[in-house]
């Protein structure tokens, strides 16, 4: 786990780089899973919220050209672990600001939600 935000900009190429935490919203995003067609699809939603946030970064392109960004991963919490081995991170509403302004470790931020923190629903 990375200890602060300038630590994790370091970290993820070995150079420093001109990044900046983003929080990128959600409304429910989808994994499929089976070995076939039809695969299952499942949706994930934050439990009791509309939307939701996820910890991300992006980086403007020196020519102007499109922003490049990346989000982040952990291991999965109790309500992803059934499905996928990686899940992304979800931020919750009191750690938004914390994760644009860095005031918080990584440590405390780039971790799975509690049991019951997403809901998880098969739509097909």
């Amino acid at each position: 786990m990375l200890a602060s935000g300038h630590e994790a900009r370091h970290a993820l190429t070995g150079a420093p780089q001109v990044d900046f935490p983003t929080d990128l919203d959600a409304f429910g995003p989808a994994k499929f899973t089976g070995a076939k067609p039809p695969k299952s699809k499942w949706k994930f939603t934050k439990t009791g919220e509309d939307w939701f946030c996820f910890a991300g970064l992006w980086r403007p392109m020196p020519d102007g050209g499109a922003t490049r960004s990346r989000s982040f991963t952990t291991e999965p919490g109790p309500d992803v672990a059934p499905i996928q081995n990686r899940q992304i991170v979800v931020l919750e509403r009191s750690d938004w600001l914390a994760w644009l302004d860095l005031t918080r470790a990584e440590s405390e931020l780039l971790r799975p939600l509690p049991a019951s923190g997403l809901t998880v629903e098969q739509v097909r």
